[in-house]
């Protein structure tokens, strides 16, 4: 692995050899290499795989000034909870960020006390999609002092405000925006019953698990596969068929969100996540190696 995520990994599948059992500290050591490839090129999936390393407590000050990358981008450094890092897209995001989702998601992943405060302030964007990606952080982070302004955006001109506003209040516990996503969930458009059933995952019942189930037969692939990825801590099986059915699907674009969903959840399949480390999609490598990060603690 040192040599490179490639090489690590054909020397390890060349030592399995007819093995059925796959060895987790070996593997886990390829996972890593494959992580450390990303992050030293300029890989579309680079911000990911120094996040992942990060979180993994590698010292990802090696991924800098190396030929053919340049230094971390500052998101990407504070999604690890960089404290300078989320300074600056603190800053940055005061300032008008060129990708204010970008900066927003970073800071909801950095874990800084200070994050909350600085996207809570982005609920007033004009824009609805930064208000949107706002209160999905602040629900993701359990940013409970957010609470009221969320509320407030459930009457937002924007049905997709409004929607993730409700979704954030769900995570928070507080279920003031629960007709809403019930609404969703009875909708006779696939799409929307797979908003509101991705915005009610967190409070499952038989109605979402029956609505969810339904939603893995839509004629529409991406609401096939979105399906797919909610039931899959309930109904692994049926997750697996629906997402192995759309890899093989005639639309390149399908067949790469299927393989990265399949990645997400793969349930800590040690065997599939290294399959997928052969994908020639960024993301879905990156994600294979992640999950076998988490699964070979």
């Amino acid at each position: 692995a040192g040599s490179g995520g490639e090489a690590g990994l054909a020397r390890y599948e060349s030592w399995l050899g007819q093995r059925t059992a796959e060895e987790p500290a070996l593997l886990r050591m390829v996972a890593v290499g494959i992580l450390k490839t990303e992050a030293r090129t300029e890989s579309q999936a680079r911000s990911e795989a120094i996040r992942l390393l990060a979180t993994d407590g590698a010292d990802i000050a090696e991924m800098t000034g190396t030929a053919g990358a340049g230094a971390p981008p500052a998101r990407a450094l504070a999604s690890t909870g960089n404290d300078q890092a989320v300074s600056q897209v603190i800053e940055e995001l005061k300032a008008g960020a060129t990708n204010k989702l970008a900066a927003i998601d970073a800071l909801a992943s950095s874990g800084s006390p200070r994050a909350a405060t600085a996207i809570a302030a982005q609920l007033g964007d004009p824009k609805p999609e930064v208000r949107a990606a706002a209160a999905d952080a602040l629900g993701r982070m359990q940013a409970r002092g957010a609470q009221e302004r969320l509320r407030t955006l459930l009457k937002d001109e924007s049905s997709f405000v409004r929607v993730r506003a409700a979704a954030a209040l769900m995570n928070l516990n507080d279920t003031s925006g629960l007709p809403l996503l019930r609404e969703l969930l009875a909708s006779e458009v696939p799409a929307s019953r797979l908003i509101g059933a991705e915005a009610l995952a967190s409070a499952p019942d038989a109605t979402w698990l029956e609505t969810v189930r339904d939603l893995t037969r839509s004629g529409e692939p991406t609401v096939r596969l979105g399906a797919a990825r909610l039931i899959a801590p309930h109904d692994p099986a049926l997750a697996r068929a629906v997402i192995e059915g759309l890899a093989s699907d005639p639309n390149p674009a399908v067949r790469e969100l299927a393989s990265r969903t399949m990645a997400e959840s793969s349930m800590g399949d040690l065997k599939a996540l290294r399959r997928l480390l052969h994908s020639e999609d960024a993301f879905t490598r990156v994600r294979a190696a992640g999950g076998i990060l988490a699964a070979s603690r």
